[in-house]
């Protein structure tokens, strides 16, 4: 009898530690469960995140692109842009036009704006860039700033390219007819393309003859 009562006993504690036993386990489940919906949440979240920068990234260089291709054709339209500006397609050519403000993209339900603008470069003597303040204005040269936003989860966010951009080629005129005379109060050969000149040195006669410029007293 006393054995039989040993044997219950161990028995019913047998069965109170498997109990135990199986509440840990499901507990330790649990917390794997649960740690594992986290990492994939944030996992998800990071990639939407991504997804969205690599987007902003793109729409960047994209307008590099436009810009690169606007300032080897007309320089000035990318130079003189010097606030908040946007390139849209020319009615009139192939070309870009240079607009004021920032231009709005829906791209996979996400709404962006983007927008650039140039800013001087100086530099020093040994034609290193260097702050404005201690340097000289390199006119040939312009910083571009390229700036893409959206909304991430309710929360502003952005994107910024810089880019340097030299003017490498420039259009020649070659002017042979003086019959405009002389103003100086514009540049007659990379504004108007006139027949008029700027300055000329003493002793220079151009009004006598229309056309011709010659030394006076020959």
């Amino acid at each position: 009898m006393a054995k039989l009562n040993k044997m219950v006993g161990f028995a019913n504690r047998r069965a109170g530690q498997s109990l135990v036993e199986l509440i840990v386990a499901i507990g330790v489940g649990v917390v794997i469960i649960l740690g594992g919906i986290g990492t994939v949440a944030v996992y998800l979240r990071v990639s939407s995140q991504d997804i969205t920068y690599q987007r902003a990234n793109f729409l960047a260089q994209e307008m590099i692109d436009k810009i690169n291709v606007t300032a080897e054709g007309n320089w000035n339209k990318i130079a003189n842009a010097t606030t908040s500006s946007y390139l849209t397609q020319s009615s009139t050519s192939t070309g870009f036009t240079v607009q004021s403000g920032q231009e709005s993209i829906a791209l996979d339900n996400t709404n962006y704006t983007r927008y650039f603008y140039a800013a001087s470069v100086c530099r020093d003597a040994a034609d290193f860039i260097v702050d404005c303040a201690v340097g000289s204005n390199d006119p040939f040269t312009k910083k571009i700033q390229i700036v893409v936003g959206w909304s991430y989860r309710g929360s502003p966010t952005s994107v910024s390219l810089e880019k340097y951009i030299t003017r490498t080629s420039n259009n020649v005129y070659f002017q042979d007819n003086w019959v405009g005379g002389q103003s100086c109060a514009t540049d007659p050969v990379f504004s108007d393309y006139n027949t008029q000149f700027c300055s000329s040195t003493p002793n220079l006669d151009f009004s006598s003859n229309p056309g011709v410029i010659k030394i006076q007293g020959f």
